[in-house]
């Protein structure tokens, strides 16, 4: 199902107008890395991301993570910021971008993410997520 509300660039603005929803908020950092490429991460919206951390338990040794621009941001996804999400990663043709995925969320009962713009929040099952993601050839690594 997809909520319309005022256009949200952060997960505390979203947070403002589908709070109330069932499901989980998502944070979304889009990554880039010299030696291991683009990254999407999809976290927990309350969870705190140390990149540092994050490289070492996806074992990228010497990783130095930064954040994405945002004209390689819509090369790559065809978003802006603040509308990112994994449903973006059906605009990577050519799979540039590895897509990893918080544990916690593939057991939550729904995740709220946006549907490539900000003004709309789409309720998703893990499962339907999976499924969407396995449809356009992006497996996720979950950490």
């Amino acid at each position: 199902m997809t909520h319309s509300h005022p256009a949200a660039f952060t997960v505390e603005e979203q947070a403002v107008h589908v709070g109330h929803l069932d499901g989980t908020l998502t944070k979304n950092l889009f990554l880039r890395d010299k030696k291991y490429g683009l990254f999407l991460v999809t976290v927990l919206s309350t969870r705190d991301v140390n990149l540092k951390q994050f490289a070492s338990s996806l074992k990228l040794s010497g990783a130095n993570f930064r954040f994405g621009d945002e004209a390689l941001l819509t090369e790559k996804l065809g978003v802006t910021r603040g509308a990112v999400s994994p449903l973006a990663l059906i605009n990577d043709k050519s799979k540039d971008v590895k897509f990893c995925i918080d544990k916690a969320l593939l057991s939550a009962k729904l995740i709220n993410v946006h549907p490539l713009r900000n003004d709309r929040t789409t309720s998703l099952g893990p499962s339907e997520l999976l499924r969407f993601l396995e449809h356009i050839d992006h497996k996720p690594v979950s950490y």
